[in-house]
């Protein structure tokens, strides 16, 4: 469905809703209006919280799904979690409520469910090494918030089942990701200013640091480097819709998406998602062989060449961003085998990570012990490590390569396959790939915000596998999204 149906249907819902209903949307609007300029937090989450349970109980839960994954990058926290593990776990709530009175189908089985079961229990072991009373309750949040992610990923799963869904959910996820680059451009022009007090860039912070050496945006998530990412991971699923497009107005508007997710990819000044994003690039036009022959591929490296330059030269010359390019040329790369940015951290976790192998130090990560003050690990797979220990990291893996290998057996090796669902797959065998890279130098569990779209991911390449595997064999020709 296109976006101008879901628009539609929406409305055609609501114009059938009771009068009931029509004062309840009328009052939170006026509510929001009236906190938009002296937001008070709590109301916010009341409002919010009503807007998603409205859609939970009167519509469809797929739309109340799609609600919840436009909001993902826009959370409130609260005292056990955010508003992402309350929203999630509502609508998880209402699903198994209608299952009971036999109005929706009983959970099918995914393949990441065994790793998924090991992964909690390693969350819930390494409880037993958390040091006082404190850790154990912060380690508690972080668990709701992992156990948050858990059940929206079985809602993408079971929710998303035909290729009209999954169309539909990639458009309101992308519709998500502009509204995350809006923000990233807001904070580009105007650094160490609030969006929504509050709620948006809702904290005022000195970027004189960051302006002196090249300002570096990190949006929604509060991160530059989650935030490149995000961005990385993305813009191929961008290029791919705006090939698939069948309008011109279509292409035109993916196309802009994918020009301003290459500008916040490039304001972040961040080094490892533009290695990982260009690894796995030559990764996929290695797979989809048929569809890169010798002059594509020398064309495509000379446009991305020509883009990096100049994105990079107009964020330098008309903004108060840095150069990614002057990162690469100046600074040093290396410590032996080791990122020279990464060698401390790296070595410190580790070290660290020694001291409870098997289990881990708990699901709270202590930056201070004493007076002594630690780094984030700056690489998930350590990360992991620690607060889990070898049984954690194990389930883990054992996810990423479930995953990997079940999105690379059943895509298509062509981008212009009959089946959408088939070559959206490869595109995200190539997006699991990008994150897969890019955490070796970052850690995405640290991020309460970003956890939250990881899973997701995860969630909607199962979906988009379950689709592929049930979907009849098919000849390559380029098909309309």
């Amino acid at each position: 469905m296109n976006p101008k149906g879901i628009i539609r249907s929406t409305i055609t819902r609501i114009e059938e809703s009771s009068p009931l209903l029509w004062a309840a949307v009328v009052l939170i609007g006026v509510v929001v209006g009236t906190q938009f300029n002296h937001p008070n937090k709590r109301v916010l989450e009341a409002c919010a919280g009503g807007i998603v349970a409205v859609f939970a109980f009167r519509f469809h839960l797929s739309v109340g799904l799609s609600v919840l994954v436009f909001f993902l990058p826009f959370p409130t926290a609260m005292s056990f979690g955010s508003t992402n593990t309350v929203f999630a776990g509502l609508l998880f709530i209402v699903w198994l409520a209608r299952i009971s009175l036999g109005h929706e189908k009983p959970p099918s089985r995914t393949p990441l469910d065994m790793p998924i079961v090991l992964l909690l229990m390693a969350y819930m072991t390494s409880s037993y090494n958390s040091r006082g009373m404190s850790e154990l309750m912060a380690g508690l949040v972080n668990f709701a918030s992992v156990a948050g992610c858990v059940l929206m990923y079985y809602l993408i799963v079971n929710f998303v089942n035909d290729e009209r869904a999954l169309k539909r959910i990639v458009v309101v996820a992308s519709i998500s990701c502009a509204t995350v680059l809006l923000t990233a451009l807001y904070e580009l022009f105007n650094p160490g200013k609030v969006l929504l007090p509050g709620w948006i860039l809702g904290a005022e912070k000195s970027q004189l640091m960051y302006v002196e050496k090249g300002l570096r945006v990190g949006g929604s998530f509060g991160d530059y480097e989650l935030l490149a990412e995000y961005s990385a991971i993305n813009l191929p699923l961008q290029i791919f819709m705006a090939v698939r497009a069948k309008s011109i107005s279509r292409k035109i508007a993916w196309l802009i998406l994918a020009a301003a997710t290459t500008i916040v990819l490039h304001a972040t000044i961040t080094r490892g998602a533009f290695i990982a994003f260009y690894m796995s690039m030559a990764y996929l036009m290695l797979v989809a062989r048929e569809d890169f022959d010798f002059k594509k591929v020398v064309a495509v490296a000379i446009l991305a060449v020509i883009i990096f330059v100049s994105a990079n030269s107009i964020l330098v010359q008309y903004t108060k961003s840095g150069s990614v390019f002057a990162r690469f040329s100046t600074e040093k790369t290396f410590a032996g085998v080791m990122p020279a940015a990464r060698a401390g951290t790296w070595t410190q976790s580790w070290e660290r990570s020694k001291e409870h192998i098997v289990i881990g130090h708990g699901p709270y990560f202590s930056l201070r012990e004493g007076v002594t003050r630690f780094s984030w690990p700056h690489n998930t797979y350590l990360f992991q490590l620690y607060i889990t220990g070898l049984f954690g990291l194990s389930a883990f893996l054992w996810l990423l390569i479930k995953l990997f290998a079940g999105t690379l057996k059943f895509s298509s090796r062509s981008l212009a396959s009959r089946s959408f669902s088939k070559s959206l797959l490869l595109v995200m065998n190539v997006q699991l790939l990008i994150f897969m890279i890019d955490e070796l130098k970052i850690d995405f569990q640290r991020n309460v915000v970003y956890t939250y779209y990881v899973w997701f991911l995860f969630g909607l390449m199962v979906a988009c596998l379950k689709i592929a595997q049930a979907a009849k064999p098919e000849g390559t020709a380029e098909a309309p999204s």
